[in-house]
């Protein structure tokens, strides 16, 4: 998962920690393009993976 600097507006709390939105890959694939998670933008491993690699934590991210 690639965090985010914004927290769900639904999650105050999640696995123990705050609610973070972050970037993170889902198992199956109906999701993705579906506004379906409380915050977080759910991608394919091999995007996900992209991202991982090529762009440093603490850039800035639009999501549109």
């Amino acid at each position: 998962m690639l965090p985010l600097g914004t927290h769900s507006q639904t999650h105050t709390s999640y696995g123990g920690g705050p609610g973070t939105v972050g970037i993170h890959t889902w198992p199956t694939p109906e999701v993705y393009g579906t506004a379906s998670s409380d915050g977080c933008v759910r991608v394919p491993r091999d995007a996900l993976d992209a991202m991982s690699t090529r762009v440093p934590l603490g850039t800035p991210v639009l999501i549109a």
